[in-house]
């Protein structure tokens, strides 16, 4: 018999698979509702996820990188 493996949603990459979905963007809102005790009517229709890679500006620079990059409209 083959064990599944869970992989918890504090794994960098199971996270931005599970939330940062554009197709399945009612489990953001909903996260950041619960999270931010705000109303989800609020939320519906009104997040929306931008690029989360950071562009360099400079040769120095390092590149930047964060889970999920969003904005409430």
């Amino acid at each position: 018999m083959k064990t599944k493996r869970f992989i918890p949603l504090s794994y960098d990459l199971m996270f931005k698979k599970v939330f940062g979905d554009s197709e399945k963007i009612e489990r953001l809102e909903l996260l950041l509702s619960i999270y931010f005790n705000i109303p989800i009517e609020l939320l519906r229709g009104n997040v929306v996820i931008i690029n989360n890679e950071q562009n360099v500006k400079k040769e120095n620079d390092k590149r930047k990188s964060v889970d999920i990059l969003l904005k409430v409209e």
